[in-house]
């Protein structure tokens, strides 16, 4: 099973306050958890404990994606991503 991304944490994290919020009973709220998201018990009960620890929901930050780049060695000294001493 492939590692939850930030952006679905903050969501799973803010799903399981809203169910917190909303007085729903642990066993309940840890099965729509489960079930709305796809995850074990166990996993949900995590977010749901971690939840009960937040003040408001958690900003759902934009996905990001790697890239690499090519720049020439002037640009790269420019911007400070290398050091003169590599050149």
């Amino acid at each position: 099973m492939a590692r939850s991304t930030k952006a679905n944490k903050a969501r799973q994290l803010n799903a399981a306050y809203a169910l917190l919020q909303r007085n729903i009973p642990l066993p309940d709220a840890m099965q729509r958890l489960s079930r709305g998201f796809d995850l074990s018990e166990r996993q949900a009960y995590r977010y749901l404990k971690e939840a009960a620890q937040l003040h408001r929901p958690v900003e759902v930050g934009e996905v990001t994606v790697s890239i690499t780049l090519k720049l020439p060695v002037g640009t790269a000294l420019f911007c400070g991503l290398m050091r003169e001493e590599v050149v």
